[in-house]
């Protein structure tokens, strides 16, 4: 059937290739030239551009914080309170008046005790010291008159007398340090007069007492609502420390914010797969007039804008210059002699009614708006 078997065996080996490359003959192809009237045409020129892609995600109040506050002092009786819901509180701040139930004898008996272990190893130094001096002078005189038995009797006992002055030492510093330990939780819990705000915050909740109830170490005594960092919930995953412009619209007008994404909610909740949290100044809000301890969120709507990437010196045209079927693009380019020329273009991305081209195109070429 084929006379020349080498060469009908290379057809039949390259056919298959052929075929299965057809999917990228658009990009294979040489440029097809259309030579019509082109005064009826619009074109535009391709630039090269510093490009930055912007993304919008809608948003929507994720705190202020809640935070708990718990009473971290030894037991004491209620005596008073000042805490009011929803009244603002500056840091540290006396909220709850209490009076501690603390043993004043025992105070009194540690700083004695403390005393007299000072006292008692004040004297032992001296004991030590007098018995030292002896040793180190009878150890002078046997080495003076060659006696080496002696004097290495004596320089034995030398180090023997150090070794337990350096233990004893060690003992009566740990013994003064764990004594002043306990005097100084005794004398601030005798000084410790109120609960104070730990933060400044708004009370969303405080517990009610009856005069000289017990609260006790542990006690959640009040909620205090974080008004100094405000926290959204953006429904993209933003990347942490990334600025953001926050645009609010609220009552008819828009307004626009600046915040940085915290942390991506996959990381703060299991509940929440996607999503970030939008860190900003609360202060920003002034300009709307509203307090955010009790804003209606259903009266206020929220965006968060940042940018996904950007890109130096790239190639940007009018995506009105695009043509597009079902797997390419391409673009129509006018040239010097009025002859259109179609070529395939390949884009990275389509944003802003812009087209960054990072093949086919090149600076300058004039093309046609389609």
């Amino acid at each position: 059937m084929f006379r020349n078997k080498p060469a009908a065996l290379l057809l039949f080996l390259v056919l298959p290739f052929v075929i299965s490359t057809g999917a990228r003959a658009s990009s294979l192809i040489p440029d097809t030239e259309i030579r019509e009237e082109t005064a009826r045409y619009n074109t535009t020129t391709v630039e090269v551009m510093d490009a930055v892609s912007e993304m919008t995600c809608s948003a929507d109040f994720y705190l202020p914080a809640m935070h708990s506050v718990y009473y971290n002092g030894p037991e004491a009786y209620f005596v008073s309170s000042s805490g009011v819901i929803n009244n603002d509180y500056t840091v540290n701040e006396n909220v709850i008046e209490i009076r501690t139930n603390v043993d004043e004898i025992r105070l009194e008996e540690l700083k004695l005790k403390k005393a007299e272990a000072e006292k008692a190893y004040g004297d032992d130094v001296a004991v030590r010291q007098k018995e030292l001096q002896k040793l180190n002078e009878q150890y002078v005189s046997a080495a003076s008159v060659g006696d080496v038995y002696t004097a290495t009797e004596m320089n034995l006992s030398i180090q023997a007398l150090n070794t337990e002055t350096e233990k004893a030492q060690y003992e009566y510093e740990q013994r003064i340090a764990d004594l002043e330990d306990d005097i100084e939780e005794l004398e601030e819990a005798l000084m410790m007069k109120y609960i104070s705000a730990p933060f400044s915050g708004r009370i969303a909740w405080i517990q009610t007492y009856s005069k000289d109830e017990i609260i006790h170490p542990g006690d959640l005594v009040m909620t205090l609502m974080d008004l100094s960092k405000v926290y959204l919930r953006a429904s993209n995953a933003i990347p942490p420390g990334t600025p953001v412009k926050i645009e609010v619209l609220y009552r008819g007008d828009t307004y626009y914010f600046e915040g940085r994404s915290v942390v991506n909610c996959s990381a703060l909740t299991s509940g929440q797969k996607s999503g970030s949290i939008i860190e900003f100044d609360p202060s920003q809000f002034d300009t709307l007039d509203v307090d955010l301890g009790s804003i209606n969120l259903r009266m206020i709507r929220m965006n968060v804008i940042y940018s996904s990437g950007s890109q130096k010196n790239i190639l940007c045209v009018s995506t009105d210059a695009l043509i597009k079927d079902d797997l390419n693009y391409y673009a129509e380019i006018l040239d010097d002699d009025n002859i259109i020329h179609r070529r395939p273009v390949k884009v990275l991305l389509l944003k802003n009614r812009m087209a960054w081209v990072i093949e086919g195109l090149s600076e300058g070429d004039t093309v046609i708006l389609q």
